[in-house]
C-alpha cells in the first residue's frame, strides 16, 4: 500500500492549449475533478463541442495509487499520450487532475 502524501498539488481552474501541426490541430485540456462520473460528464460534453476529432486521448489522476490513475489512448499505439504529445500524468504530483487531448486532422477543422 503506498502511503499518501503529506500534500499534494491540483489545478484550480480548468486551463487549455492549442498545437497546430501540418495542417492538423490538437486542443489539449486540464480540468480539476473530483470524481469520475465528474469526468465522464465533461468528457461528454467535450465531445458535443468537438464533433470533428477524429481522436479523443485522455487520462486523469482521482488519488495516490496506481489504481486510481487510468487513459485511454483512443486506439493508438499504448503510452501515446506520455510519449508523444508529453503529457506525463503517471509521474505527474498533480491529482484530482483530468487531461483530455483533441486530435482534428487536416481538413476537417
Amino acid at each position: 500500500m503506498i502511503d499518501p502524501p503529506n500534500s499534494y498539488m491540483s489545478i484550480k481552474q480548468a486551463s487549455d492549449g492549442i498545437y497546430k501541426d501540418k495542417g492538423s490541430k490538437f486542443i489539449a485540456k486540464a480540468f480539476p475533478v473530483k470524481d469520475l462520473e465528474e469526468i465522464k460528464n465533461i468528457l461528454v460534453q467535450l465531445k458535443l463541442e468537438h464533433p470533428k476529432a477524429r481522436h479523443v486521448c485522455y487520462a486523469y489522476r482521482l488519488g495516490f495509487t496506481p489504481e486510481e490513475t487510468r487513459s485511454n489512448d483512443d486506439a493508438e499505439p499504448a503510452g501515446l499520450l506520455e510519449n508523444r504529445y508529453k503529457i506525463p500524468y503517471f509521474r505527474s504530483t498533480f491529482i484530482f487532475v483530468f487531461w483530455p487531448l483533441f486530435a482534428i486532422f487536416g481538413e476537417h477543422y
